[in-house]
């Protein structure tokens, strides 16, 4: 009993302080804090079998309740089916459920047999959405990043090729692999993580819904595993749940029935809404059915509400998508008039509901309609929405955000059609406009219209150019996901052609690609600020000079890159902290680069002609090319990549946490010559350990007589290489 008070006290105050109450973050900083972990826990708690019950029922509803206890531990105690006919007590019922939820078969039952008899109170309306959100609760959750969500069957699945596929193993584990391969309806994209469990218009697609009706069984694997997810997810009866709906509905819904006008638009939002839990054609005959019914006169004042139009045309459209071809509805061929009619309506919620069914009849048959010549419906559709999407989204309409996001939906379906110029507007609307509440969505259309391929290619060539001419007037994480796209949407011969040993021997087409696809690449790493994206970009860059180019190729290019980044490295001014630590970084990763093409070299047999190339140009390209302090890091990242014995070559990362040590050291050396008791004027040398491990790589990694001679060369007269010309001395002995 006493913990059954304190978790209905606990409740309460939850309900009163973060739901009934609009606080800011300012005034509660537990909400901005401990919210979510706090939730979960009251969460987790109130749905133990002790006290499920107890943390559904509101305060002001425990005078109705018979409570059997015998020592302290309740006995029996049932949910108060009258008092929830009182609209007050309804609401804070609502509440709980949507709060705590269910989690047993037995508990279900009750909360719906008490939602069932509330809609003989005086807040039936309230009744019905608490049964609409019961059955939506249905539905089952998985995890995704930002935490769980009802699944979801997305308008289409891109496919993966096997371009996609390679970068997939390289995204694996970073951002950019959910904003890229993550499959969902492209206006959830920017309410992404507001609400997540929250269902959506759209929730599924025509194809799992003809499917779970059994109205057709040609569909992808992926629906049919999205429907088996479903039958076996929960053990409750909702098809008796939805037949006793149905029932209830066709009664409320007579033109003599006293049912109130809100309650009417809820039943009618409410039977719309639970059509996604459908699993015979049947139900969907009814609900078309009902719905035609309401275009009639007897309903005109229903109709004539706007909110209940809003529902009436998104539900005929669904019904339409769901049920063409059938015989007795031909009634439903009027929707296609409806919705052109609303497109151009002045209130926003109808506007919203037509875009939404254009959706629901282009998609799924959009690249079979484009390809019909004869006159059509869906053609007419098409012309008026090409014309709709330009006035809206061409200026600076004011619409609200989410039919913004449905705008742009239709405009890159459109796409996808065959309106290849509508492209234009999404690049320059990116352009001009990078922090846009939408910019995620277009970034989005954008990569999967190139992933399709289906503009023309000079078209293409040309937004592809303007977009990677301006990576620095948009988001990075943007610019990169269309780079990385981009890259790996080429043709299969350039991503993983068959790499010759000698360049002579290469297709010039090939080695004209790759080649500008490592100088796209440095060139992104060097105006990348994030760290991951700098990872991700030297992925692909070892990818492609892996796959793409044979390392004698390559080597000079990416070993002056190295110096190079290690010489602006240290002209970074050492106030700049995140300028600094970003070019460390890039330094660091062009080292790895040099080691990937040395690895690669390795697999064709041509190690030692590449470490003889690199000791005769040792002199050239480090003498006088950066400072002696960093000298000395360089050279052990290079001979380690140089070297033939693989134990010296397992040390690579070592050796790049040792160049980092000395970039920050030589960029910081007047600040960490305080710190480390030196005067101004005197260097940063290197620890004892780091010069012991250098002299350890030079003699232990095979090197010839020629190339011991090329070293010295370099070292000699050099205070900082003393111990290795000592070890270097001893050998020629």
């Amino acid at each position: 009993m006493l913990t059954s008070d304190k978790l209905l006290t606990l409740i309460e105050y939850w309900e009163m302080n973060f739901y009934s109450r609009n606080l800011s973050k300012y005034d509660n900083i537990l909400a901005e804090s401990y919210k979510i972990p706090i939730e979960n826990l009251l969460v987790s708690l109130s749905r133990l079998d002790l006290v499920c019950k107890v943390a559904l029922i509101p305060p002001i509803a425990w005078s109705s309740v018979d409570l059997s206890s015998q020592k302290d531990y309740t006995e029996k105690i049932d949910i108060p089916l009258q008092a929830l006919q009182d609209m007050d007590v309804l609401e804070a019922f609502l509440f709980r459920v949507n709060f705590v939820g269910w989690s047993t078969k037995k508990v279900f039952e009750e909360i719906w047999v008490g939602l069932l008899g509330a809609l003989q109170g005086n807040g039936t309306h309230w009744a019905v959405r608490g049964i609409m959100q019961l059955l939506i609760s249905t539905i089952p959750k998985i995890r995704k990043n930002y935490g769980a969500t009802l699944m979801h069957v997305p308008r289409k699945y891109e496919e993966v090729t096997s371009g996609m596929q390679k970068l997939r193993n390289i995204l694996v584990g970073t951002h950019l692999y959910e904003k890229l391969f993550d499959n969902t309806n492209f206006e959830r994209i920017p309410f992404g993580e507001d609400g997540a469990l929250q269902y959506h218009y759209g929730q599924f697609n025509t194809e799992f819904l003809r499917l779970a009706s059994e109205i057709t069984e040609d569909e992808t694997f992926r629906v049919r595993l999205h429907l088996k997810r479903i039958k076996k997810s929960t053990d409750i009866d909702v098809n008796s749940c939805l037949q006793l709906l149905m029932d209830v509905a066709s009664q409320m819904l007579l033109p003599k029935a006293p049912t109130g006008l809100s309650a009417r638009c809820t039943l009618l939002s409410c039977i719309i809404t639970t059509s996604d839990l459908f699993t015979e054609i049947g139900q969907w005959c009814w609900l078309a059915q009902q719905l035609i019914a309401l275009t009639t006169a007897e309903y005109k004042l229903v109709t004539q509400y706007s909110i209940a139009s809003q529902y009436l045309l998104y539900g005929l459209s669904k019904c339409l998508s769901i049920l063409e071809g059938f015989e007795g509805l031909s009634e439903l061929s009027t929707v296609h008039q409806k919705l052109l009619k609303s497109l151009a309506s002045s209130y926003a919620p109808l506007r919203q509901a037509a875009l939404q069914g254009c959706l629901l009849q282009l998609c799924g048959k959009a690249r079979h309609i484009a390809s019909i010549h004869t006159p059509n419906p869906y053609q007419e559709l098409v012309s008026q929405l090409d014309t709709t999407v330009r006035q809206y989204l061409s200026q600076q309409s004011r619409i609200s955000l989410y039919e913004q996001s449905l705008y742009w939906t239709v405009l890159f379906t459109l796409v996808e059609m065959g309106h290849s110029d509508l492209i234009t507007i999404a690049v320059d609307f990116l352009l001009n406009n990078p922090d846009h509440f939408c910019s995620d969505l277009i970034v989005k259309g954008i990569t999967t219209t190139i992933r399709l391929q289906i503009l023309p290619k000079e078209l293409k060539n040309a937004m592809i150019e303007k977009l990677i001419t301006n990576m620095k007037n948009y988001k990075e994480s943007h610019a990169l996901q269309i780079l990385m796209v981009h890259l790996f949407t080429a043709d299969d011969k350039l991503l993983s052609p068959k790499v010759a040993s000698d360049v002579s021997n290469m297709d010039p087409d090939v080695l004209m690609n790759s080649m500008e696809r490592v100088t796209l690449l440095y060139k992104a790493l060097r105006e990348a600020s994030c760290a991951e994206s700098m990872t991700v970009i030297t992925e692909t860059m070892k990818y492609f000079l892996r796959e793409t180019l044979p390392p004698a190729a390559t080597l000079s290019r990416v070993v002056i890159e190295f110096v190079e980044t290690c010489r602006e490295t240290e002209r970074v001014e050492a106030g700049l902290l995140t300028d600094k630590t970003r070019w460390i970084l890039c330094s660091v990763l062009n080292a790895d680069i040099v080691f990937e093409v040395f690895e690669t070299s390795i697999a064709q047999d041509q190690l030692p002609v590449l470490s003889g190339w690199i000791f005769e140009a040792l002199n050239h390209l480090l003498n006088e090319k950066i400072s002696g302090d960093l000298l000395p890091y360089c050279l052990t990242s290079l001979l380690v990549s140089a070297s033939t014995n693989p134990f010296i070559r397992d040390l690579a990362p070592i050796t790049m946490t040792i160049l980092r040590l000395g970039l920050f050291l030589c960029s910081q050396k007047t600040k960490m010559a305080e710190s480390l008791q030196f005067s101004d004027s005197e260097s940063v040398n290197m620890f004892f350990t780091d010069r012991r491990l250098l002299c350890m790589v030079t003699l232990h990694s095979n090197f010839n007589k020629h190339q011991l001679e090329k070293l010295i060369e370099l070292c000699e007269g050099d205070d900082k290489f003393s111990d290795l010309m000592k070890c270097l001395t001893a050998v020629q002995d």
